[in-house]
């Protein structure tokens, strides 16, 4: 599953970062548009993902590049995770 970065902005104290991919024929989109912690938008056969990461919260308080991979890694995971069901 290819998932990239579309957006970083920096917001209050964190970030807000919007991951993009591809919607798989596999892939149910009424779960995609209930997936758990993200805003999700369905676009044609592209997917936005969208996330805040405060960074007061003791496990978002990495550096840029730290928060990045893990909202792609998570991204990802979620993702596989409904190509699975």
């Amino acid at each position: 599953m290819d998932v990239t970065i579309h957006t970083v902005e920096r917001k209050d104290n964190g970030w807000l970062i919007t991951l993009r991919s591809q919607v798989q024929p596999s892939m149910d989109r009424e779960k995609l548009r209930m997936m758990e912690d993200w805003e999700v938008t369905l676009k044609g056969d592209e997917i936005y993902l969208k996330n805040y990461f405060d960074l007061s919260e003791p496990w978002e308080d990495g550096t840029l590049e730290y928060i990045i991979e893990s909202a792609i890694l998570e991204g990802k995971w979620k993702l596989n995770r409904l190509q699975d069901d």
